[in-house]
């Protein structure tokens, strides 16, 4: 097998390995992670809120949660990484569901 066969089965299986960790990831793994100082931690903590925010409510979309037209991404972290920390209780439960029970908590309608 050549080089040029090796890179991308090896890229497939980094990213399958990427999917398959962001998939298992729960609370107490989320907030580790945005506890993080800015870096890849930080990065992967904002991108996992904002991918599961646009999954679940495609914003301004929904009327499970009424996001106010000027809602940031960092602030949607921000009440994300509060919930996190104020029910620790919970933390066990898949992150998806926490992030979805924060924005429907601090955005109802």
């Amino acid at each position: 097998m050549g080089t040029t066969r090796i890179i991308p089965v090896v890229a497939l299986g980094i990213s399958l390995l990427w999917v398959s960790i962001a998939h298992a990831t729960d609370g107490n793994t989320l907030l580790s992670k945005c506890s993080e100082e800015p870096g890849v931690d930080r990065g992967f903590c904002l991108g996992y809120v904002i991918g599961v925010t646009d999954a679940n409510f495609s914003i301004g979309k929904t009327s499970r949660v009424c996001f106010p037209d000027n809602v940031t991404q960092g602030q949607l972290e921000k009440i994300v990484v509060k919930h996190l920390e104020d029910n620790p209780g919970t933390l066990h439960y898949d992150a998806s569901v926490l992030v979805v029970t924060a924005l429907e908590l601090a955005f109802p309608c």
